[in-house]
Parts: C-alpha cells; structure tokens; sequence
C-alpha cells in the first residue's frame, strides 16, 4: 500500500497496514445535523 498508482500513501493507509492480518476492520462514521428552534436547520456554508 505504499506506492499507489494514483499518488502518495494516505493518511487511513496506515490503520489498514496494521489491520492486514486481522479479520476484522471497524468502521466509524459521523454526521450532524443543525438543530434551530423549529427542528432540523439548513448547513451554514460558514462551518463545513
């Protein structure tokens, strides 16, 4: 996983190098939603 042919290592590369022999990987995700006063809120572009 060094060399990809499509450019330099990324930065996950190294947790799946470590995770090679194992049979398992754990996959967290995370998302948000902005809360206003009458519920869910549009993105504000200030804050990606």
């Amino acid at each position: 996983m060094r060399n990809r042919p499509n450019g330099p290592r990324r930065y996950e590369d190294q947790f799946l190098e470590a995770a090679r022999d194992d049979d398992f990987i754990g996959v967290q995700t995370y998302t948000r939603t902005r809360m206003g006063a009458g519920g869910p809120s549009a993105p504000n572009r200030a804050f990606p």
